[in-house]
């Protein structure tokens, strides 16, 4: 077993079961978010919701994602994360006003592979100084970075750096995995996840 099996994020896909028309397909959508159980306290998890190529009502998908990313946050989930996997233009627009207007933190995909997992861009409003720390964290090549490690590479203070890493963490764009010794805590980009099984 690595290092990131031990302490970095398994991502796990749920697919939105669809079918009829818009209507039933947009219920059916809001139905599934109440089959994803609560996660025990545990490794973190990346739950990736499969949304298709499929158009839903604004106010279903409104109603099936904020609900989600607010159990998300609120660690009913355990340690988790959200990416939305939409191949609907107008739905991943949606999806990324949705996450503007509530600070959700959100990643938006085209797909449900581990390439699109890690191509997934952040949704919302991030500074570019936000945007170029997480990329540095996924292309860091190992479980995650450490506020020592970001310094380095950037050629910056390392207060400055453990603050990029810890603001991401706080809004909820990233894992946190607590260890002790000189490196510090160690940051986790959820994109980096190793992809488990499917549910619903």
């Amino acid at each position: 077993m690595n290092i990131l099996e031990q302490i970095g994020p398994r991502a796990r896909i749920i697919r939105v079961a669809t079918q009829g028309t818009v209507l039933d397909r947009a219920s059916a959508a809001i139905k599934a978010n109440l089959l994803i159980p609560p996660a025990p306290v545990g490794s973190p998890e990346t739950l990736i919701l499969d949304l298709g190529e499929d158009e839903f009502e604004i106010v279903a998908l409104q109603n099936l994602l904020l609900p989600l990313a607010e159990r998300v946050r609120s660690g009913f989930y355990g340690a988790a994360k959200l990416v939305v996997s939409a191949r609907d233009v107008g739905v991943a627009l949606f999806v990324d006003y949705l996450a503007v207007k509530h600070a959700m933190a959100i990643f938006l995909s085209t797909g449900t592979t581990a390439d699109a997992l890690r191509d997934a861009r952040p949704a919302g409003n991030l500074t570019a100084t936000e945007l170029v720390t997480l990329e540095a964290m996924l292309s860091s090549g190992g479980p995650g970075i450490t506020a020592s490690a970001l310094a380095e590479r950037f050629g910056i203070e390392l207060t400055a750096a453990g603050n990029r890493l810890v603001n991401l963490e706080k809004r909820g764009f990233v894992y946190r995995v607590r260890q002790a010794g000189r490196d510090g805590d160690r940051f986790i980009d959820p994109r980096s996840a190793v992809l488990g099984p499917t549910s619903v």
